[in-house]
């Protein structure tokens, strides 16, 4: 099942738009936002195939992002998102460069939209999908006061300290207070993660080798200067998926 994400604020466009997806589309999930608040929550929550966003919005509540193309920007910073499918529509041509040069679309309508064509593209879309969104590998951490998404590939190591857990990838620190390393651990795929200390979870796939310091056994990381510990009831475990 193909999901696509549909932002239009007009509710004449809306409704013609998603008669097309249910007659002639009857395969795609289709999720309707008006605004852009409605469109965050739903790209935030879930993942998708294909976004159609309308250029032109009306009144928005947040200040920094307040048309279709302020939006692809937004969606484009997300985890898993940098190469997903995203088709505009506009009654005006002048946004034309800009909605190319700033969220890489793939294509620009002009309406009034020609029924004929834009299933067509719907439907090769759906069926040449960059890759299925919904394959991919996340870590989801949903407090109720923020959602945190990783990519699972993008992590090194996680490490919990007192009641802080604190997820290394290249570029950043998260930390995350009151979540439990098992509880993350049931989130990770188990080829790819071990724990290896009683404090530390580690992507197998970064392990550059181990050493041994005095009487203590450590794991280096791909492009890591710091090393990570290896507990001896742990070290048998770890060196087997280093195997395989």
């Amino acid at each position: 099942m193909t999901n696509v994400l549909l932002l239009e604020d007009d509710l004449f466009a809306s409704r013609y738009l998603i008669d097309l997806f249910n007659i002639h589309l009857p395969n795609i999930n289709v999720s309707h936002a008006k605004n852009i608040k409605e469109a965050m929550n739903l790209v935030q929550s879930r993942s998708f195939d294909l976004l159609v966003l309308d250029v032109d919005l009306g009144e928005c509540e947040n200040e920094h992002i307040k048309n279709g193309i302020d939006f692809a920007e937004y969606f484009r910073k997300l985890p898993g998102n940098e190469f997903t499918w995203i088709v505009f529509i506009s009654a005006y041509s002048s946004f034309l460069s800009e909605s190319f040069t700033r969220s890489h679309c793939y294509d620009y309508i002009i309406k009034p939209i020609e029924p004929i064509k834009f299933v067509s593209l719907i439907r090769n879309l759906a069926m040449h999908k960059v890759s299925s969104i919904a394959e991919r590998k996340y870590l989801t951490i949903n407090r109720r006061d923020y959602l945190l998404k990783i990519n699972v590939n993008d992590i090194d190591y996680i490490e919990i300290f007192r009641k802080q857990s604190s997820i290394f990838t290249k570029d950043n620190q998260h930390v995350v207070s009151r979540y439990p390393l098992k509880e993350m651990l049931k989130q990770l795929p188990e080829g790819q993660f071990a724990q290896c200390h009683r404090s530390y979870i580690v992507n197998i796939y970064k392990i550059t080798g181990t050493f041994l310091q005095g009487t203590y056994w450590y794991i280096r990381l791909l492009d890591r200067l710091e090393t990570i510990p290896l507990g001896d009831s742990y070290r048998d475990l770890v060196l087997n998926k280093m195997k395989k």
